[in-house]
């Protein structure tokens, strides 16, 4: 009889906002409850003297809820295959920063990329493949331990 007591609690207690298990991962879109939406700028330095191209993600988050969240962390990480021609480096934020119900923040993460000589690839074919966009999974992820991961594509500098 205990036994089933104790099940019934855990199981009140997983199921319940306050519960152990509370952490999500979820694809970003419309209607959640954190809107993300990302641009990148390329600053206009490039080259070996800066260690490759410099860009800045910039990244807007609002918060659709009725209550508090706070970002604990951004980060952005490419996606990449055995056809990519142009890489980005890991970016990370750890902002700690609340918005209160209906606010929003912008956040910029510092990225350097640079042109990726891929041996698997002819050159005819890797001269085609520079202009493909470079695909981003940003990660925003809440003091809840909830995140949301969205996809974005950039045209690379030339």
């Amino acid at each position: 009889m205990k036994l089933i007591a104790l099940i019934a609690v855990f199981a009140t207690a997983c199921s319940s906002g306050s519960g152990l298990i509370d952490q999500r991962t979820m694809n970003c879109g419309s209607g959640q409850d954190v809107d993300i939406v990302a641009g990148m700028q390329q600053s206009g330095q490039r080259g070996r003297d800066f260690g490759g191209d410099r860009a800045v993600l910039v990244v807007n988050v609002a918060n659709n809820t009725h209550g508090e969240v706070t970002i604990t962390n951004v980060s952005a990480d490419q996606i990449t295959d055995s056809q990519t021609t142009y890489v980005y480096d890991r970016a990370n934020l750890n902002p700690d920063a609340t918005l209160a119900e209906g606010e929003e923040k912008t956040f910029e993460l510092p990225m350097t990329g640079r042109r990726f000589e891929n041996p698997d690839l002819r050159r005819e074919e890797a001269i085609r493949r520079e202009s493909q966009p470079v695909i981003l999974a940003l990660r925003v992820t809440l003091s809840n331990g909830d995140a949301y991961v969205c996809r974005y594509s950039f045209q690379p500098p030339l």
